[in-house]
């Protein structure tokens, strides 16, 4: 049986894309906190904080919040 919840990757991504946050450490503690036990693991290298920074500056620049942090 194949499971419906996102991956953890996923998750960050879409909570990057939401405006709510200003950090990757924050959308690590969410993601955490919503059962993904792999997240520090899975979110610690370069290239995803570097893309998740990217789109936690876009999604607040889209909601009118230029101040990503």
């Amino acid at each position: 049986m194949l499971d419906s919840r996102s991956s953890t990757v996923e998750r960050a991504y879409q909570l990057a894309r939401s405006g709510q946050f200003r950090t990757v450490g924050e959308i690590k503690i969410r993601v955490r906190a919503e059962g993904y036990y792999d997240a520090v693991a899975q979110l610690e290298g370069r290239t995803i904080s570097t893309a998740l920074r990217r789109l936690i500056v876009q999604a607040r620049a889209d909601a009118g919040d230029a101040d990503p942090g």
